[in-house]
């Protein structure tokens, strides 16, 4: 996430998604712009552009943030390409997700003639049936989220150079529960953040899974029963929880979580439980000592009737949160992160 004053990002509204530029001082509805809802999307204030997928296209709007935009075509893959994760660097568009299995691409929209060429991915790392959902860009590092199936991995990209991106490793991703599929990714200081989901026994469950920045390694996870009201046979299960998407600026994360709300969470009391013991080790999956630590620096914002589905940070001090209605209507609103 850029720490430049200008943050433009796509949000839910009525039933489609907008574009909103929040310029420091305001938010500002871009209404030029109406993409489908669960498109995903890249924007860059600096450039004025939008990239967007849906399903096989890739889609690029010059303009937006002046109310001039225009709409080309970059590439129109084959049947069965499904882009699910898209991310912007020194003019390069990256793109990823699944052909048959997993991919990750690139366009120069510089190039006098921009196309879409393939990047390296090794094949023993590549299954029929996965694709790259989500991607974190650190720097000169692009980090690709594999999403489902075993084994899972972090593809790691080179970017120092965006027009000669180079494949560097494939950490592991950490294993939560059976029928996992991880969804979104991003990055919290000195952590990458992830929400996953799982089912086992027929019980949906929610993960929050913290991994150190620097090597990726697996520091710990918070899991809950997926779903405000969940039962297990005829007995209650307690701390359901429904997080769908997880934004981040410095050492703060903004979950979505449906119909609970928003949680919003400061991660420098984890900084203490993230060090490596004197032995190596370092805190253990679902580790009891995490999720109070959590818990104690989350705050929640709720609406009555609504479920928070999208937001992200504006600045330090606001938060943009699309609330959708039971009838299934989108409205954004603006709220102090410290409320």
């Amino acid at each position: 996430m850029s720490h430049h004053p200008d943050r433009a990002f796509v949000l839910p509204l009525d039933r489609r998604a907008s574009l909103f530029h929040w310029n420091g001082h305001a938010l500002r509805h871009c209404d030029a712009v109406s993409i489908p809802r669960d498109a995903p999307w890249c924007a860059d204030v600096e450039s004025d552009l939008l990239c967007y997928a849906e399903g096989n296209k890739l889609f690029a709007v010059r303009g937006a943030l002046r109310d001039v935009a225009q709409t080309t075509l970059l590439f129109d893959g084959a049947s069965d390409f499904r882009f699910h994760a898209l991310a912007f660097k020194d003019g390069v568009l990256f793109a990823g997700g699944q052909c048959q299995m997993e991919v990750v691409g690139a366009i120069d929209l510089q190039a006098s003639v921009p196309a879409w060429r393939r990047l390296d991915l090794p094949a023993e790392l590549r299954h029929r049936g996965k694709a790259v959902d989500s991607f974190v860009l650190d720097g000169d590092r692009l980090l690709a989220l594999d999403d489902i199936l075993l084994p899972k991995w972090w593809f790691v990209y080179d970017v120092s150079d965006a027009r000669r991106p180079a494949f560097v490793a494939a950490p592991p991703l950490a294993v939560h529960s059976t029928y996992e599929t991880y969804h979104h990714a991003a990055l919290a200081h000195r952590h990458v953040v992830t929400v996953s989901t799982s089912i086992n026994h027929g019980l949906t469950r929610v993960h929050l899974a913290f991994f150190n920045r620097a090597d990726l390694a697996h520091l710990g996870a918070v899991t809950a029963v997926g779903g405000r009201v969940a039962t297990r046979g005829r007995r209650e299960v307690e701390g359901a929880r429904d997080f769908v998407h997880v934004d981040a600026l410095d050492e703060r994360v903004v979950l979505s979580a449906d119909r609970e709300g928003c949680a919003m969470l400061d991660l420098r009391a984890l900084d203490a439980l993230a060090a490596p013991a004197p032995d190596g080790t370092r805190l253990a999956t679902n580790n009891a000592a995490l999720e109070p630590v959590l818990r104690a620096n989350t705050q929640w914002c709720t609406r009555p009737a609504s479920a928070a589905v999208r937001a992200f940070f504006c600045g330090g001090a606001q938060v943009a949160i699309s609330w959708m209605r039971e009838d299934g209507g989108c409205w954004v609103e603006l709220v102090s992160s410290s409320s």
